[in-house]
């Protein structure tokens, strides 16, 4: 899989990463700026129709990412639309789009059956705050990332739990709440893993995924891909 950071004027290879090597896949990054020109013609109706500048910032920025994408790929630009606020990957394509509030990312795969990303600033989810991280993780999950004594891993783990649910919500476009998962996070070799706890049959794939991360200046990406 080829990593891209993007700037105004060139993209380069982000070296030295604990991502996989995952065939016809790519993903790129960028700083969230305006990027109209990247858009093809439903996204730019879609851009247009937004009431928020920074919501179309964002969204021009993700798609920019995916126009990258698709350049590493060696394929022609084909557009992205949408169903609600999901991206709609056409068929034989996986994708996925995350963003902060100054940076964006977006993979696309055409070898996986899933796959999700997702990037948030470094410690977004504060550990002092009890009620919100009970609301976040399970028990189990609680126990588990305390244990592992590294305060950046509680926003870590939420972004992976969102990488997880990209990934298998354009499967089967079902809701899973956060308490339906336990998430096992593995510092040694920056991977997680994710068993589902409740009981629709369909997201039980999860628990066949894998989880990847790493650290990219102030900010965590999260890969999860369902083979």
């Amino acid at each position: 899989m080829r990593i891209l950071t993007i700037n105004a004027t060139s993209a380069r290879d982000l070296p030295d990463t604990s991502f996989p090597t995952l065939a016809e896949t790519a993903m790129a990054l960028c700083p969230i700026d305006d990027y109209q020109a990247s858009l093809l013609d439903t996204e730019q109706q879609a851009h247009r129709a937004m009431g928020s500048h920074i919501r179309r910032l964002q969204y021009g920025s993700g798609r920019h990412c995916i126009r990258h994408c698709q350049k590493s790929l060696g394929v022609e630009d084909f557009e992205i639309p949408r169903s609600g606020r999901v991206p709609r990957w056409p068929e034989g394509w996986q994708g996925s789009i995350s963003h902060s509030q100054s940076l964006a990312c977006g993979v696309l795969s055409r070898s996986t059956s899933a796959i999700g990303v997702d990037v948030e600033q470094q410690n977004r989810i504060d550990p002092n705050r009890r009620k919100l991280l009970q609301s976040l993780f399970t028990p189990t999950e609680l126990r588990h990332i305390g244990s592992l004594a590294d305060d950046r891993l509680w926003t870590l783990a939420f972004g992976a739990k969102e990488a997880a649910y990209k990934a298998v919500y354009s499967l089967n476009r079902d809701y899973i709440g956060f308490h339906e998962v336990n998430i096992l996070i593995e510092p040694g070799d920056r991977t997680f893993s994710i068993q589902y706890l409740g009981d629709k049959s369909n997201n039980t794939r999860l628990d066949s995924g894998r989880g990847y991360w790493d650290y990219l200046e102030d900010h965590n990406l999260c890969l999860f891909v369902i083979s």
